[in-house]
């Protein structure tokens, strides 16, 4: 009997086990690498729909918010339950996604009474029935009656882009004479209530001051995610090192900016074209007007308030110049563009006193430029209108104060936002947005205010 047979199948049997125990344990190490990528595939789900369900929740309490400021506006408490100065309103059952509903409760302080010029907006947006849990948002928004629109210094409905290597933003305070080294600042707000990623470009730019975007931030970004800084762009303040400082950019911006008409021009006197005028009253070009060549100048005399209403475009070319005199007033409303170029001059020693309103209510519509050495010292009131500062020349400069639709500063543009426009009121019956605060419970101003038994 030859016995070799055995010993072959012993050794066959030995390879056909070392290969089995292999297997088992390569099943092993794919079946725990497999449950680690199921476990970190469902983790990574559960944080994007909680943070989906996050910025459901805030969309509610941003909801209840103009609920509120339009109940306010309108004088109207249908649907609200009014118990002395105090109105309540809860909205239930909005479907938000599968298995999720959501809910507004809205608490409106002060809505009349003798504190009714400065009422304050309690607002929680709640998802509740999802399998992620339960998620929330409270915003307290507090408001006072009157237009403050102003209070920022460079606003723009839809969004910025700021190019060139010198492009500077900063403030300083009329009150306290001209702009200068010893009267320079660093409050300006560039502002778009757009929630767009990089609404706000900032390319290169300095900003002196502090950024404000509509964008709700998810978790983990931070305020530079939201907006685009080139390489050598700054977010800072004078005297302090020149880099994008977090705590200067603000999110969940909110305002409002309504188109303003002009008034009634059927009786108004012909707008000249040099010389000083010395009678107040209301002026009317129906078409387009222009000043230029080398010498225009038209001032208005001290103490003359003046109104011109364009039908058309307004241009200053050339080294014209039209100037306010000492406490004179001009309100320019215009429908076309508006432009200013060359060495031509817009200007008021007090930026309070000259107000250009652009009265185009189609977006994007009309343009405001000034470029090359044009200077303009006013306020622009424009929320349709596309702004544009465009720097080449040496002298170029705009001081103020801009509210625009669309907004781009190029080249050497350099603007200068007066402080003391922030206080500007430009009356009415609505009210306006001072203080908007998501409820964050990191601070004593930010914890959350117990809601519950208001209902």
């Amino acid at each position: 009997m030859k016995r070799y047979h055995s010993t072959t199948a012993k050794v066959l049997s030995g390879k056909e086990g070392s290969a089995l125990m292999t297997a088992i344990i390569a099943m092993f190490v794919v079946s725990l690498l497999v449950g680690g990528y199921m476990s970190l595939a469902s983790s990574e789900y559960r944080l994007a729909t909680r943070s989906l369900l996050i910025g459901a929740s805030f969309s509610l309490a941003e909801g209840g918010v103009d609920l509120a400021i339009d109940a306010l506006n309108d004088d109207d408490a249908s649907g609200w339950n009014v118990s002395g100065s105090t109105w309540t309103r809860k909205i239930t059952g909005l479907k938000i996604t599968d298995g999720g509903t959501g809910s507004i409760r809205v608490v409106i302080i002060d809505a009349t009474g003798t504190n009714s010029d400065t009422p304050t907006i309690h607002s929680k947006g709640i998802v509740s029935g999802h399998p992620s849990g339960e998620v929330s948002k409270q915003l307290q928004v507090a408001l006072t009656s009157g237009f403050f629109p102003y209070k920022n210094g460079f606003d723009s409905k839809n969004g910025f882009v700021l190019k060139g290597q010198n492009v500077t933003m900063d403030s300083y305070n009329s009150a306290n004479g001209s702009y200068s080294v010893s009267n320079r600042g660093s409050e300006v707000r560039v502002s778009t209530v757009s929630i767009e990623t990089d609404a706000i470009d900032i390319g290169n730019a300095n900003i002196f001051g502090y950024v404000a975007v509509g964008a709700t931030l998810a978790p983990g970004q931070t305020g530079s995610d939201v907006i685009d800084v080139g390489k050598n762009g700054t977010i800072s303040s004078y005297g302090e090192a020149q880099i994008v400082q977090e705590d200067r950019i603000l999110t969940d911006y909110y305002a409002s900016f309504p188109s303003r008409s002009a008034p009634s021009v059927s009786s108004a006197w012909e707008f000249p074209n040099s010389g000083t005028i010395t009678t107040s009253g209301t002026y009317y070009v129906d078409g387009d007007w222009s000043l230029g060549g080398n010498s225009g100048a038209l001032a208005i005399a001290p103490n003359t308030d003046v109104i011109l209403v364009v039908t058309g475009a307004f241009d200053l070319k050339g080294k014209a110049i039209l100037t306010l005199e000492n406490n004179a007033t001009l309100k320019l409303f215009v429908e076309g563009d508006v432009s200013i170029g060359g060495n031509g001059v817009l200007n008021s020693s007090n930026p309070e006193n000259l107000e250009v309103i652009g009265t185009n209510t189609n977006e994007g519509v009309q343009t405001i430029k000034i470029s090359g050495n044009g200077q303009l010292s006013a306020t622009v009131y424009a929320p349709n209108a596309n702004v544009e500062l465009k720097g080449g020349g040496n002298s170029g400069r705009v001081y103020g104060a801009v509210v625009a639709y669309d907004a781009k500063l190029v080249g050497n543009s350099h603007f200068s936002f007066d402080e003391a426009l922030a206080d500007v009121n430009l009356g009415g019956a609505d009210y306006e947005v001072i203080q908007w605060l998501e409820m964050t419970n990191t601070t004593y101003e930010t914890t959350a205010v117990a809601l519950d038994s208001y209902f």
